[in-house]
């Protein structure tokens, strides 16, 4: 007869804090440090395809993330509801401080509350994106839509923040995810 011996790991091994740790092994998304304005080049290339598509829809989910369904609408099942839509772009906050003025002014902030910001979203729906701006060092994102409304997403006010401020979703199965830090990262989706 044979025994099995199981042995234990009493000194645990410590990891440097690394957004990147976060995510299962199969999901390990490439880090962009930002330390000049050229090294944000990149993500704004990257975020530029969203001018000119429509907003499918916008609302508050839960606990406090902003999504914002972009471009053409594409199928996906669900079992318990039958088919459901999300746009070929997904723009999602993770806990940001937001606001959302138009041209009469201020609309609705992500600190009003649920109701009211999901009734006052819905002035997107169907505007068409007329600009995208992401600012170095802060990774703050501003979007300008069709018809004077502008959507500010302010990462710099969550400096000590350990998740992403923003995340977008790309068609081909991409995301990029901006910070936490003066860091932006790359790569699939699932």
């Amino acid at each position: 007869m044979s025994s099995n011996t199981i042995t234990a790991i009493t000194n645990p091994v410590t990891v440097e804090e690394d957004p990147t740790e976060l995510y299962p092994l199969k999901f390990r998304p490439e880090r962009h440090d930002l330390r000049t304005e050229g090294d944000i080049a990149d993500l704004r290339r990257l975020t530029r395809p969203v001018v000119g598509r429509p907003v499918l829809g916008a609302e508050l989910i839960y606990p406090d993330e902003l999504t914002i369904e972009i471009g053409d609408p594409v199928r996906y099942a669900m079992k318990t509801t039958g088919p459901e839509y999300d746009g070929e772009w997904s723009l999602l906050t993770r806990d940001t401080p937001w606001s959302l003025s138009g041209p009469g002014g201020f609309v609705v902030k992500s600190d009003d509350d649920h109701e009211t910001i999901n009734e006052r979203l819905g002035v997107l729906r169907g505007r068409e994106i007329a600009g995208i701006d992401v600012r170095f060092p802060s990774l703050d994102l501003a979007l300008e839509f069709s018809d004077g409304y502008r959507l500010e997403i302010r990462s710099s006010r969550r400096p000590n923040s350990e998740l992403n401020y923003w995340l977008l979703f790309m068609p081909q199965g991409e995301v990029v995810l901006a910070g936490p830090g003066a860091a932006w990262f790359q790569g699939p989706s699932d």
